[in-house]
C-alpha cells in the first residue's frame, strides 16, 4: 500500500458515497473506530477499509457472474468540527500526505 493508492482510495469512496446510497444493489461497508477518535482508531478504520474495499474488488472481479457491486468507506466516528480538537490524528495525516479534507467524518 502507498500513500497515493490510499489517497486514491479515500477521494474515490467521498466522491461514491451518494452514489452507493442511491444504488439498488450491492452492499455498503462503513468502517468506524470508537467514538474517541484516538490515533490508532482512525488510522485502524482508515486502513480497514482500505484493505476490505481492495479483498472485495477483487473478489468481485473474480466472481464477474454477479451483477451487484459493493461500496466500503472509511468513516471518522466524530464530526468535520470536532476532527481539528484531534490533534494527533491531524498532525499524523498530514505528515503522512492524507489531507483531512478527504475523510469521511460522521
Amino acid at each position: 500500500m502507498d500513500i497515493t493508492s490510499l489517497t486514491s482510495f479515500l477521494l474515490s469512496s467521498k466522491r461514491n458515497v451518494d452514489y452507493a446510497l442511491n444504488k439498488t444493489s450491492g452492499d455498503i461497508h462503513a468502517v468506524l473506530g470508537n467514538e474517541a477518535v484516538d490515533l490508532d482508531s482512525a488510522v485502524s478504520s482508515v486502513v480497514t477499509a482500505y484493505y476490505i474495499a481492495h479483498s472485495t474488488y477483487k473478489e468481485e472481479k473474480e466472481n464477474k457472474s454477479e451483477e451487484k457491486q459493493s461500496f466500503v468507506i472509511s468513516v471518522i466516528n466524530c464530526t468535520r468540527q470536532d476532527l481539528p480538537l484531534r490533534t494527533e490524528v491531524v498532525f499524523f495525516l498530514k505528515d503522512n500526505g492524507i489531507r483531512v479534507e478527504d475523510l469521511i467524518c460522521r
